[in-house]
């Protein structure tokens, strides 16, 4: 008897540290998605982790369609969460929220190599010769 209860508190005490799943978010943005051609996709995951997806390679991913990047997604275990419209300048952008559930935030990027969008250098008023001063 005090062998089956010390097993039974053995695994009610390991029960109790195991680590609970917690949700992550990403953004996945499609471009030209009416337009002919390929669709050009941009994921944001956060943390200074957004831009291209790409292969091992690091070369990106094309997609045909937005339902093809959204297959891709799904296949590393994300679901879309919610999904809007917007006009970005001259573009229209459809975004997909997308969520998986994580133990630890080394899962939320695991199988997507990311390409860093190239950034412009921040405008910097003054006497830099943009004609302001």
């Amino acid at each position: 008897m005090k062998k089956y209860l010390l097993i039974f508190m053995l695994s009610v005490t390991s029960m109790a540290y195991a680590q609970k799943a917690h949700p992550a978010y990403c953004e996945v943005m499609a471009y030209n998605f009416w337009g002919v051609g390929k669709v050009y996709i941009t994921i944001d995951l956060g943390a200074e982790r957004n831009g291209t997806i790409c292969d091992n390679n690091q070369k990106p991913v094309k997609f045909n369609s937005h339902i093809d990047a959204l297959n891709y997604m799904a296949k590393l275990g994300w679901r879309v969460k919610d999904t809007y419209f917007l006009s970005e300048l001259k573009d229209k952008v459809l975004h997909f929220l997308l969520v998986k559930d994580v133990i630890d935030d080394s899962q939320i990027s695991e199988g997507i190599y990311v390409k860093p969008k190239k950034t412009k250098e921040p405008y910097k008023p003054g006497k830099d010769g943009d004609g302001v001063y």
